[in-house]
């Protein structure tokens, strides 16, 4: 397997196509709903190791509740990757649980709790994005039991697969067996 999974012996294989550092952890928060393998991480008992492994940030204080939300978030963000209708004014709805202020090393969490720096860590991450361009080259894998999120670095921008094994293998098998039924 190519892509961030979960093989048999618990560790996770390298992904192919990470994020810039400053969008990694927003790349990987939307990957923690891991549909290929049906794994929520933020639903999961590895919640409390996955990540502060993955973005950096202890997670020991925040409650069932809180990880409820943060899912919410997480939903809010994968649609505004995706590009849905009305995701961003969803996402808006969702953010205002976690008012932001502007400090002198940028924008920071006006709450001091775990919850709130998780989310303000995604979204002023989310924020970077939209504002120098970078959320266009955030994707969704198109083989929709897939759905990976990954950083598109083809020239033209026009990477439509997590990696080419399994996904774009799998789909280009698929569209070949459909035209040769079309045209038989």
């Amino acid at each position: 397997m190519a892509r961030a999974g979960l093989p048999e012996n618990g560790e996770v294989a390298p992904d192919p196509r990470p994020a810039p550092p400053d969008l990694e952890v927003l790349r990987r928060f939307v990957n923690s709903d891991n549909r290929f393998y049906g794994v929520d991480h933020l639903r999961g008992e590895d919640r409390g190791r996955w990540f502060p492994e993955v973005v950096g940030l202890p997670v020991d204080d925040i409650d069932d509740a809180g990880w409820r939300r943060l899912a919410v978030l997480r939903d809010r963000v994968r649609a505004v990757v995706a590009d849905e209708d009305d995701a961003m004014a969803a996402l808006a709805e969702t953010a205002q649980r976690y008012p932001l202020v502007l400090g002198p090393s940028g924008l920071a969490s006006a709450r001091d709790d775990q919850e709130s720096a998780m989310a303000t860590t995604v979204l002023v991450a989310l924020h970077a994005a939209i504002q120098d361009g970078r959320l266009a080259r955030l994707r969704l894998c198109q083989r929709p039991d897939c759905q990976w999120c990954y950083y598109d670095t083809s020239k033209n921008g026009s990477a439509r697969w997590c990696s080419s094994d399994p996904c774009g293998d799998v789909m280009k098998a698929r569209a070949y067996r459909s035209r040769q039924r079309a045209a038989g």
